[in-house]
């Protein structure tokens, strides 16, 4: 049986390196995609990639390409919309021309129809791009794993762990849904080898909803820690974490990622039996 192959793009980041490892580890030739072209995954290959870039073109026989790269960096709407917008367009087409079959976009539970986010914004914009080329769009919500080695749901802990007192904007109601990495990583190779999924946009989940407050609750419980949480109106969180963008201050994330994990689809779609697949954090 022919060895399968895939080009992933984003190793560097969280999910795009559990995506290299997994599909390494199950056999497949994994052929990394990112701007140092470094090795991420034990048995990869990798080629230097940035957003931007067309499809390498020396690259040959590949069967599916994962779109899991995004430039945070890009503040403003122009320049996500280059890099990230177009950027995926330019991709997929030139893998198209170089004869890739399958393609799979990695989304966000934040892009919706209505979606306030810039970033919700653009990864909208990328699915339909995405199933333009009969590809299928995966939409995650808050990523994470069991070793605290990235996503969004490991800084919240980790943010937790050092801080005693917290703002809570707007006291903590928005919802929030969560997916382990491993079993989002399951499901591509799942809807891959079924080959079903092309042209759909898939919410990959657990179906039950956290609220904000809930949640920092709970991962400070899983810390021993006690903090204290001050409601406040998200308005005055942002401008915040604005004015630190201005200044070039760091900070754990950005403006547009906040208003992302505030304003996630409240009613996504989950595929059917997504309580099986996906493990409900504890």
């Amino acid at each position: 049986m022919k060895m399968k192959t895939c080009c992933i793009t984003g190793t560097r980041g969280f999910f795009g390196g559990c995506l290299a490892r997994y599909f390494s580890k199950i056999g497949w030739r994994v052929i990394e995609l990112n701007r140092l072209g470094k090795i991420y995954a034990d048995g990869a290959e990798a080629v230097a990639y940035s957003l931007g870039d067309k499809f390498p073109e020396r690259l040959a026989q590949v069967d599916v390409l994962i779109h899991a790269a995004y430039d945070l960096k890009a503040v403003e709407w122009d320049d996500i919309y280059e890099r990230n917008v177009l950027g995926a367009e330019k991709l997929f087409d030139s893998a198209k021309q170089s004869g890739v079959p399958e393609f799979v976009y990695v989304s966000s539970i934040a892009a919706f129809e209505g979606c306030i986010s810039l970033y919700g914004k653009a990864k909208l914009l990328s699915e339909k791009t995405t199933l333009k080329y009969n590809g299928f769009a995966l939409r995650p919500g808050l990523i994470y794993d069991d070793k605290e080695s990235g996503g969004m749901l490991n800084k919240l802990e980790r943010l937790v762990s050092v801080i005693p007192i917290l703002p809570l904007p707007d006291g903590g109601k928005s919802l929030t849904f969560l997916s382990h990495q491993e079993d989002l990583c399951r499901l591509v190779e799942y809807q891959l080898s079924m080959g079903e999924s092309r042209g759909a946009i898939i919410t990959g989940a657990n179906s039950r909803a956290w609220k904000f407050r809930e949640l920092l609750q709970t991962l400070a419980y899983r810390k021993n820690k006690s903090v204290l949480f001050i409601p406040i109106p998200s308005c005055l969180c942002l401008a915040f974490l604005k004015a630190c963008e201005a200044l070039n201050l760091p900070m754990p994330f950005k403006s547009d990622s906040l208003i992302s994990l505030l304003n996630n689809n409240p009613t996504p779609n989950f595929i059917d039996g997504s309580d099986a697949k996906f493990r409900v954090f504890q």
